[in-house]
């Protein structure tokens, strides 16, 4: 375990051949840390002057940082935050952009795309900017790239969420899917998942179906209305696992289904209120799960890919943030106590 005297903000990615994580108290000034993943050393630190940090996306090469304002929810969308790019190695800057905010970001042939709550903007990744694209106040976590197309999900009106496809060498609209509540999206190898109060996977030129199934992720809608959940529900399809033609979801359970043609190859109930799959190392599945809105994100369930049985559970004394795993380890954060790096 790696301690921090600050809580650690996010969940830790790795980026290249190093681990990164934010750590930060609410007010203060935030950091962004790189690490070794062998041995949990210090790389590097940034520590620009500003007040909050998110690590939005990352290659090889590159991390991709967005600044905040202290309390960026009453912060008008004009305000301007400043976008950098980082190098991996050792944290120089390599390039920045002013923004007018940056919640996500997606790297794909050379392109950075980054949403704000009101905006998309397409940037090079030596800076250049290429296109931006107004949007209705977007969904976290949605975005992803299918091909050449760039889809995310905005709620114009409360609880009434649309999944849109863009061109995304252009900006240019292709096509909106609002059949039904999708409210979490999932992209793989070109297909695009969208999941909501049905699981689909979308033609990403049309947003035509390419099929449909009553989906595991739409048991969480009983709590579409109790902000209690909304961490869980709006992320509960986007770090879901696709291995070997199979997509790893959860809800109230967990299934395992084909993307082919949509079956459903098994399920399993963990004893939790609320189960999401977030990596798969080798045959091991990792969900992170809850006992209730008390217990939020305390608990690790590792299940076998191929049956759904159970082999281990991990609880932490206070609340883990999703992992990321390479080919031996689970990395992840335990707030108000430090890093952690489990075998798989």
């Amino acid at each position: 375990m790696v301690r921090s005297d600050r809580p650690v903000q996010a969940p830790p990615r790795v980026v290249g051949t190093t681990v990164v994580a934010v750590s930060g108290r609410f007010g203060d000034r935030y950091t962004v840390h790189g690490l070794d993943p062998a041995t949990g050393g210090r790389r590097w630190e940034f520590e620009p002057h500003s007040h909050r940090l998110r690590v939005l996306a990352g290659d090889e090469e590159t991390v991709f940082v967005a600044t905040a304002p202290p309390d960026d929810v009453d912060v008008p969308e004009s305000a301007t935050e400043t976008f950098y790019a980082l190098a991996s190695t050792d944290g120089s800057i390599r390039w920045s952009v002013d923004l007018d905010g940056g919640r996500d970001a997606v790297v794909a042939d050379g392109t950075v795309y980054v949403a704000g709550t009101k905006r998309i903007v397409a940037i090079e990744t030596d800076g250049t900017r290429v296109w931006s694209r107004d949007v209705d106040t977007y969904q976290s976590e949605t975005l992803v790239r299918a091909g050449d197309t760039l889809a995310f999900v905005s709620e114009p009106e409360r609880r009434q969420p649309r999944v849109h496809g863009v061109d995304a060498a252009t900006g240019e609209g292709r096509w909106t899917f609002d059949g039904w509540r999708a409210f979490t999206t999932r992209t793989h190898d070109g297909r695009l998942f969208v999941g909501g109060e049905r699981l689909a996977r979308l033609d990403p030129s049309s947003g035509t179906s390419v099929w449909t199934v009553d989906s595991p992720v739409a048991r969480l809608l009983p709590g579409f209305g109790d902000n209690r959940w909304v961490d869980e529900w709006r992320t509960a399809l986007s770090d879901a696992p696709v291995v070997d033609g199979t997509l790893y979801v959860g809800g109230l359970d967990a299934a395992a289904v084909s993307v082919d043609d949509g079956t459903v190859e098994w399920r399993h109930d963990p004893g939790l209120t609320l189960v999401s799959p977030v990596a798969a190392v080798r045959d091991n599945l990792l969900l992170h799960g809850s006992v209730d809105a008390e217990d939020r994100g305390r608990h690790l369930v590792c299940l076998d890919t191929a049956t759904g049985e159970e082999r281990w559970t991990f609880a932490g004394r206070f609340r883990l943030t999703e992992p990321v795993a390479d080919a031996e380890r689970a990395y992840l954060a335990e707030s108000r106590n430090g890093l952690l790096a489990l075998e798989v």
